[in-house]
């Protein structure tokens, strides 16, 4: 399977994004995985702390999708003095619409499909699932309504994200002041970590606000912060290549970053200090991962490339598929529990050999149909979008490596976004 997967990825996809996509996804795939275990067991050691702790794949997502998205921005207006708002949209909506409203169909139909050969009332759950799905149709689920699934609000703050930032940047155009996206970045990590704070000591829906796009925006805008950054690097070092003592500082990065997250998870934060400072931390941490890990990104390329790397092609492979896996996942998730989980229960028991397999089932069973939705729906819906708009910025080339030998990786700017998951 590693084998298929890894060499299943587009070519010209950058190898150290898609390997951080498939550590996101990995993450939040354990993240949701809530099956109790017996305490004291591997398992229960698992579930309580590395599966908890599967939550810091939203915050690496949302940072993911803020260096991405801003890149493509940024490259365009570097390279034409404008960018096309409404292109960038449509090139979106080509992305995220197609595989999300085909699963918005399944969340309604399915449940009519059940009630109509289980002779219910179909025309009461309709009425009931469209009540409950209709924000979700305008991404508005993470204020209105419910989320049913509850991992598609995530998408929510991305395409709010989507519409802000654009016309942030046009803004900033026009006042000749791009240099200010780092003010911007920094106001909203203290704003964002001030309404947070603010809202769950004054009650107001603090079960929830942490879904709400004003208060998460902050780890998005961290990821435009350090495409910025790395743009006016490449401006004045006309070289899109880092020195050995720069991969360095990136490793030094990499471990600050996870550093980071062990203090908030190691501390055992909870309540509004988690909420305020903990997700600013989570944030953080995930900036010093994804930009330690791009300054490595060619010493990665080339290790992919060795028989040694065959685990960072397959993490990249799962990565190209992020978003496919990301929207199935839970639905894949409750298929196990319920065509597997009782036949698993009844040959092992309640035991860790039980929860191991169903855990790997549902690993498996969620990868499979993530892959699968996304050849069957995604990818014919992008090559679509690029005959019909195609993208105005395509490539950049970088020289790999810190020893000046001229081995030429390509690295494709128009990076689908990584999308996030709760």
């Amino acid at each position: 399977m590693s084998a298929n997967i890894s060499n299943s990825r587009p070519v010209g996809r950058d190898v150290s994004l898609d390997i951080l996509r498939g550590v996101a996804i990995l993450l939040v795939i354990a993240a949701h995985w809530k099956h109790p275990a017996a305490p004291g067991s591997i398992t229960g050691w698992l579930a309580r702390n590395v599966f908890s702790a599967g939550g810091v794949g939203v915050d690496l997502f949302f940072v993911l999708s803020g260096f991405l998205i801003g890149g493509l921005l940024i490259n365009e207006y570097n390279k034409n003095g404008r960018i096309h708002v409404w292109r960038f949209l449509v090139r979106r909506g080509f992305k995220i619409y197609p595989l999300y409203y085909i699963f918005m169909a399944y969340l309604f139909l399915m449940p009519a499909a059940k009630a109509l050969f289980g002779g219910e009332n179909v025309r009461d759950v309709i009425v009931s699932h469209w009540k409950l799905l209709w924000p979700n149709l305008l991404f508005l689920n993470n204020y209105l309504g419910s989320d049913p699934e509850g991992h598609t609000w995530s998408l929510a703050v991305e395409e709010h994200f989507y519409i802000f930032l654009p016309f942030l940047l046009l803004v900033l155009i026009k006042w000749q002041r791009m240099s200010w996206i780092v003010w911007v970045g920094a106001a909203l990590m203290i704003g964002c970590c001030f309404l947070r704070w603010e809202h769950f000591g004054l009650g107001v829906h603090a079960d929830t606000m942490w879904t709400e796009s004003h208060v998460r925006i902050d780890s998005l805008f961290l990821g435009v912060v350090l495409r910025y950054w790395e743009s006016r690097r490449v401006k004045i070092t006309k070289s899109e290549e880092f020195t050995k003592a720069d991969s360095l500082a990136g490793l030094a990065m990499i471990v600050a970053g996870i550093g980071c997250w062990c203090v908030v998870f190691g501390f055992g934060w909870s309540g509004r200090l988690d909420l305020s400072l903990g997700f600013t931390m989570r944030t953080v941490g995930a900036g010093l991962i994804l930009y330690g890990t791009w300054m490595n990104r060619f010493h990665l390329a080339r290790a992919s490339r060795s028989l040694v790397g065959r685990p960072l092609m397959w993490l990249a492979g799962v990565g190209a598929y992020s978003y496919g896996i990301y929207v199935w996942h839970i639905t894949a998730m409750r298929g196990v529990e319920r065509y597997a989980g009782a036949r698993i229960h009844g040959l092992f028991g309640i035991s860790e050999a039980s929860w191991m397999v169903e855990a790997f089932i549902y690993s498996v069973a969620a990868l499979a149909l993530g892959m699968f939705m996304t050849r069957l729906v995604e990818q014919p819906c992008l090559r679509l979008r690029d005959r019909l708009f195609p993208s105005h910025i395509h490539a950049v080339s970088g020289v790999a490596g810190t020893t000046g030998k001229a081995s030429e990786v390509k690295l494709v700017c128009d990076h689908e976004a990584a999308h996030t998951i709760s």
